[in-house]
């Protein structure tokens, strides 16, 4: 686990270097910021949403509160930091996949599904910190459902929904 956090981190800060330092990835997320910007606000969305849900779980039952107020603000970081490197991650296959003329990886079942039924090029997927988003994201999600399956699924559904929206506004930017 401590590990994968640390590769993690390595990870993102390499990808904030090439950002910085590469003008293509630089270029190509400035001009989508029509994308970047909704996202960056779904994703701070989604961070509040399940730090709250950690508060609202505990109820009153005190010997909760005092768990549930720490563990917020880590859920809400965390959260964060595991869904914006994911999806800059992705944002920079499809920077490199342009600058190379080609869609990088061959589609996926369910990217193939989306490219002919919705319309969107999903391009290649990023690498997935599975442990950081079994903390980060499944685990919230799940606490997320039992305060309110509602939410959760209007969540799971802009989650969905935004990749392929981001993919059909690309191919107009």
């Amino acid at each position: 686990m401590q590990i994968t956090v640390m590769r993690t981190l390595d990870d993102a800060m390499k990808l904030l270097q090439r950002f910085d330092k590469g003008q293509g990835f630089k270029r190509y997320v400035k001009s989508r910021m029509r994308i970047v910007v909704p996202m960056g606000m779904l994703i701070a969305a989604t961070g509040v949403v399940f730090a709250s849900a950690t508060i609202v779980l505990a109820g009153p039952r005190v010997w909760l509160a005092l768990p549930s107020l720490i563990l917020a603000p880590l859920i809400l970081i965390g959260s964060v930091f595991v869904q914006a490197f994911l999806f800059f991650s992705w944002l920079e296959n499809r920077a490199v996949a342009k600058a190379l003329g080609h869609p990088g990886a061959p589609p996926g079942p369910f990217a193939k599904w989306v490219r002919r039924n919705l319309r969107a090029d999903l391009g290649t997927p990023p690498a997935v910190p599975w442990d950081l988003a079994a903390i980060f994201i499944a685990l919230p999600l799940v606490i997320l459902a039992a305060v309110s399956w509602k939410v959760a699924a209007i969540v799971v559904a802009a989650h969905l929904a935004a990749p392929v929206a981001c993919a059909r506004l690309d191919v107009k930017g």
